[in-house]
């Protein structure tokens, strides 16, 4: 199998477990490694709030042991803010800092960070630039096709972040005025793999581990980034692993099976989540477990009014009690 090295870390495989706001915590990431990630990226975290001292900001970037190898995601508009971010991450641990140039999100683009450097070359590169040289540990960097499909800037872009000295690429291949229907344009990848000699990692539209293949083989990225398909469905990483290895991927688990990882996951988050601060969001998750369960549509609204993690993980453990029956097992491929 084709090994990944970024900088000095060397993946085990060629599956990347995506950041994600909202869910993406040190739980879901573990999750994520013990079904097949090779690397998980924590959720973008601002660069100002690490500088500052915020707490939250340094709670977001927190890690478990499990999670390794872990990439710590920053998004700034200030090259000295970042290097300085980068530099005190380091100093804490941080194996791998990722450069957020892509995120979409208004309140992240409104203070010219994410995606709105996408139509800033000159800045973008100041601060990848900077980046690099405040630290010693490898430095990537995520980007988009460009701002619209009008300003499509893959090709200058890419070249500018390896000139900096960027470890490697995440090219999702969407730009940013387009929505998560629109039919990501793998061609980009394949354009961004022959300019580069860094491995750039495909992003965008896998929802399926054929998806994953399909993607390798039309553009012969290094690795596969795969995000929300993955949300309640862990083992489509393992499913993408196997097959970008040359094995046949494994049947979705039975619905019994695939409730016991909701049941893990759950358990695990309510240890590391004393005072419930992420609740809300776990509810999300364990609805998301019940995707094309059965009687999904009676269940869930009993999970998502659950008011303790008590509540919501006797819910899911009462739903797998009652998958005990050969015949009702489902092997969903």
């Amino acid at each position: 199998m084709r090994s990944v090295r970024i900088g000095d870390v060397v993946l085990d495989g060629r599956v990347v477990m995506a950041p994600l706001a909202g869910v993406g915590g040190p739980v879901f990431r573990q999750v994520a490694r013990e079904h097949g990630a090779s690397l998980v990226v924590t959720p973008l975290i601002s660069a100002v709030g690490l500088t500052r001292g915020d707490p939250k900001s340094w709670e977001m970037a927190r890690g478990k042991p499990e999670e390794e190898p872990r990439a710590v995601q920053i998004f700034g508009s200030e090259p000295e803010i970042m290097a300085e971010a980068a530099l005190l991450l380091q100093d804490r641990g941080t194996r791998i800092i990722d450069l957020n140039f892509g995120c979409p999100a208004r309140r992240i683009v409104a203070n010219g960070s994410g995606s709105a450097l996408l139509r800033d070359g000159e800045r973008l590169r100041a601060i990848a630039d900077a980046a690099v040289k405040a630290v010693s540990i490898p430095v990537t960097a995520k980007i988009r096709l460009g701002w619209n499909r009008r300003e499509i800037v893959v090709i200058r872009t890419v070249r500018a972040l390896e000139d900096a000295g960027i470890a490697a690429i995440t090219l999702h291949a969407r730009a940013k005025s387009d929505s998560p229907a629109t039919i990501p344009s793998w061609e980009w990848i394949a354009r961004a793999v022959q300019e580069v000699s860094i491995p750039v990692i495909g992003n965008g539209g896998i929802e399926k581990p054929r998806d994953a293949k399909r993607m390798v083989d039309q553009t012969d990225c290094a690795a596969v980034m795969i995000g929300r398909a993955a949300v309640g469905r862990p083992w489509l990483l393992q499913q993408a692993a196997s097959i970008l290895s040359g094995q046949t991927p494994a049947m979705d688990p039975p619905w019994r099976q695939r409730l016991g990882v909701a049941l893990h996951h759950l358990t695990l988050q309510a240890e590391t989540d004393p005072n419930n601060q992420e609740f809300f969001s776990a509810r999300g998750v364990a609805s998301a477990y019940l995707r094309g369960m059965p009687d999904a549509r009676r269940y869930r609204p009993l999970v998502l009014r659950t008011s303790s993690y008590g509540e919501l993980i006797e819910i899911i453990r009462s739903l797998r009690n009652q998958w005990i029956s050969p015949h009702l097992l489902s092997t969903d491929a």
